[in-house]
């Protein structure tokens, strides 16, 4: 996929300092650093509007320490618990050098985004926070803020338009890329280097069989225009990757099985609720972080399963930690005013239904559930409650992939690695990037990520470095 082009810039029909692949948060944020460090930038995207990227698509929770709104919230956070939270939940099989380098640049990102005029409007502690430290705002316009900001750097953002091929020159320096809009092919000169900020892989069918079985058959909840083309543009330069195996690629669990969209997710769990499968029982401890969750679903009857809660667990999520209950959701929510009632209306047998319950209940008052050893609502803590109040709710639910958290080997610059070391004038941000999130999913970490590599990978490639 490679190509040779000239360097005197005869055969190129536009040129910029930096070429940006995808206008999600990584590629605006490393359009910006660009801008603000004088040098040009040109940033592709195939779809129409930022609207459609991950970054718009996403719950809008950013994870930050030690902020300004922490304090205000009487909430103090540090660097280093929020590496030994990343650490954690990652099952100590983080990448640490890019959880570092993402440590050192954190606030400075939070204060950054911040004096862009994003507005923050909640603060939460989810599954893998010790604190609350989710930072939250509106996922779509945060996005269309990082627009204006590059737009009024004089970035050229160019919308419906597919980076086909990267060109390097005969010692295989990346120096441009190949661009297609409708009948339109041209090439573009990146005199400064290429940043790939393409997001994930979720909608390439291939790549995502090949990971293990159950992932062809998992929902995608992503932006269509993750179809991992940044992935095999760095990969036929030699690219390598890092954690693309299942231990890593995992799904998650909370959108309802008739919905493709990130408005019908449901983290009941988060708030006391249990998991049943289609014959009544639990299968897992509800208060790990929500990739091992939606891992063990994986292998459930049909891969349905269903959140089992209470009037008391319902009334918590209002005010709680997990999602809110809007109305996409409550309209999927399955509500009866008995157990019985409710295992008629979802079709899960009641003896086994009953037995579950009584079991778990019974565990609630002990301290701890005899089956799978959960103590508490999430593993930030939070007292669990018996599910004994009426009405009592069901919501039918099944593994789903919120982003590819495997991908680009690269390095505490940004560089893309292959087996011999960087593959000169080729930068990587973003969830195309692999190996930061380990094997486990710190809630809030993927879009503050992004905003940190692409702010690291526009000024390095900005600055030659």
């Amino acid at each position: 996929m490679t190509a040779t082009g000239r360097s005197d810039g005869g055969a190129w029909d536009e040129e910029a300092d930096l070429v940006i692949v995808g206008a999600g948060d990584a590629g605006l944020a490393a359009a910006i650093e660009s801008r603000d460090a004088g040098k040009s930038a040109i940033v592709f995207e195939k779809l129409g509007s930022v609207k459609s990227t991950s970054s718009a698509m996403a719950g809008g929770a950013f994870a930050f320490a030690g902020t300004d709104y922490q304090r205000q919230h009487g909430v103090q956070d540090t660097n280093e618990q929020f590496f030994q939270d990343l650490i954690k939940v990652g099952k100590g099989k983080n990448c640490e050098p890019l959880v570092k380098v993402f440590l050192n640049e954190q606030l400075d990102t939070y204060n950054w985004l911040t004096a862009l005029g994003v507005k923050w409007d909640r603060l939460s502690r989810a599954a893998g926070g010790s604190v609350p430290r989710g930072h939250h705002t509106d996922p779509l316009l945060h996005v269309q803020l990082l627009q204006q900001a590059a737009e009024k750097r004089g970035a050229k953002i160019v919308f419906k338009t597919k980076v086909t091929e990267l060109i390097t020159d005969n010692g295989k320096r990346v120096i441009g890329a190949c661009a297609k809009s409708g009948e339109r092919a041209w090439r573009v000169k990146a005199r400064k280097g290429v940043v790939l900020a393409t997001g994930g892989f979720g909608y390439d069918k291939e790549r995502m069989a090949a990971i293990g079985p159950g992932f062809d058959k998992v929902k995608v909840i992503v932006s269509p225009g993750h179809t991992g083309d940044g992935h095999k543009m760095a990969e036929m330069l030699g690219g390598r990757f890092r954690h693309m195996e299942p231990d890593y690629l995992k799904p998650t669990v909370g959108v309802h099985v008739s919905s493709r969209s990130h408005t019908t997710n449901l983290l009941a769990f988060w708030d006391g609720a249990i998991i049943v499968n289609k014959l009544g029982a639990r299968f897992v401890n509800e208060s790990l972080e929500n990739r091992s969750l939606g891992t063990a679903t994986l292998s459930q009857p049909d891969q349905i399963v269903f959140e089992i809660f209470d009037q008391q667990v319902y009334d918590r999520m209002q005010t709680g930690e997990g999602r809110r209950a809007g109305k996409p959701v409550v309209d999927r929510m399955i509500k009866a005013e008995t157990i019985a009632e409710l295992a008629s209306k979802i079709g899960i047998p009641l003896e086994a239904l009953n037995k579950t319950i009584d079991r778990y209940n019974d565990g609630v008052a002990k301290g701890r559930d005899p089956d799978f050893g959960r103590t508490h609502l999430t593993q930030a803590g939070g007292a669990m409650t018996a599910i004994s109040t009426p009405p009592f709710y069901a919501f039918e639910t099944s593994p789903w992939m919120p982003g590819t958290y495997g991908g680009i080997a690269v390095d505490e610059e940004m560089h893309v690695l292959d087996n011999a070391g960087i593959i000169p004038g080729l930068y990587a941000a973003g969830e195309i990037v692999g190996g930061f999130h380990g094997a486990g999913y710190h809630i809030g970490s993927a879009l503050a990520k992004a905003l940190v590599f692409g702010r690291i990978a526009g000024r390095n490639c900005a600055a030659g470095r």
